[in-house]
């Protein structure tokens, strides 16, 4: 598959196969493929499909020098040795050009039900959300969102009450999700949820269109990244959540609760001092965690490396290394990555 397409036009394409890629990155239906495999971007749906590195089998990339290499192949069983397509993946267009993938596909799922539920307390969610991934529930994604979030992007005065909301999406025969439906409001009720309210077919459709497209909804938004381990994530919600507070801060924020990244969106109207005390107080607050804070959109005059990537950690001789072997002339993506790769 050539990676210029878009990806809203490859899903439509492959959904009269009664396919699909399952990659739902923020914005990705008008990202070209190769642009999301580039950046190893995923979206909710990683939960249940795993990442692009997850998906992809193989690949064709054009060397700085002219030269075409073939990584990985057609089926799943096809490395022997190391599996280049996962270097590629992520390196950010500073290795080589994507010419070619070959993806891992999914059937289309026959139904499915989300249902968003709110809570009162950081601790209640993070107990049912904890039972959900451990359970042996079949559960497409599951995310987390704050008030702030829901009541910006998402439009939407539900549950208005509750500040902590789990939004969970099931998918396959109907008698299977309404068993799971029945076993999660159960576990719902064990851990005090407020109130819960479902969706299907177009709502369902919208929803999630509103969701991915949230960073696009609003002007001078800035928007940032945190992993830490799943095991950290709750931790990392409550401290910035009282970051917020105590710096009169509104951060809309949305997690994948079973991957442990957070989505983090506040306007730039701040200075550009002050935004990037804000920047490097949270980013420290994700290395506490074992974690990392990669900016995805700031104002040009923040752009730098160091504040859009951070410091380069223990690897980084490494990925000089890998760089200088592929591109010795520094002629792809000069001072994208970081530490200015």
């Amino acid at each position: 598959m050539e990676p210029g397409i878009a990806l809203s036009k490859l899903q439509q394409h492959l959904k009269s196969s009664n396919q699909f890629l399952p990659l739902d990155p923020i914005g990705g239906d008008k990202r070209s493929v190769g642009g999301i495999a580039a950046t190893n971007s995923c979206g909710p749906l990683r939960f249940l499909y795993g990442t692009c590195r997850d998906l992809t089998l193989g690949m064709k990339i054009v060397l700085p020098n002219g030269a075409i290499i073939k990584a990985g192949g057609k089926t799943v069983k096809n490395v022997a040795g190391y599996d280049l397509t996962r270097l590629f993946i992520g390196s950010m267009g500073t290795l080589g050009t994507i010419a070619e993938i070959t993806f891992k596909l999914s059937p289309l799922p026959d139904k499915s039900l989300t249902i968003l539920l709110g809570f009162g307390s950081l601790d209640q969610i993070s107990k049912f959300t904890k039972t959900i991934c451990t359970s042996k529930l079949v559960v497409s994604r599951c995310e987390y969102l704050n008030n702030l979030f829901i009541q910006k992007y998402l439009e939407n005065n539900l549950i208005s009450e509750s500040q902590h909301y789990a939004l969970l999406n099931i998918q396959g025969h109907q008698a299977n999700i309404d068993k799971a439906f029945e076993q999660v409001k159960k576990i719902a009720a064990e851990n005090k949820a407020k109130d819960y309210v479902t969706f299907s077919n177009s709502d369902e459709k919208d929803l999630w269109n509103r969701l991915t497209h949230s960073f696009n909804q609003g002007e001078n938004t800035c928007c940032f990244q945190i992993s830490v381990p799943q095991s950290q994530l709750w931790q990392m919600l409550q401290q910035t959540e009282k970051y917020s507070t105590e710096n009169n801060l509104p951060i809309f924020i949305q997690a994948h609760s079973g991957s442990g990244i957070l989505n983090l969106y506040f306007r730039e109207d701040e200075n550009g001092s002050k935004l990037k005390s804000h920047i490097e107080y949270l980013r420290q607050d994700a290395k506490n965690l074992q974690g990392n804070l990669i900016a995805q959109s700031l104002p040009i005059n923040l752009r730098a490396p160091d504040i859009v990537w951070g410091k380069p950690g223990k690897d980084f001789n490494l990925m000089k290394t890998i760089k200088s072997n592929y591109d010795p002339e520094q002629l792809l993506a000069a001072g994208r990555f970081i530490g200015g790769l």
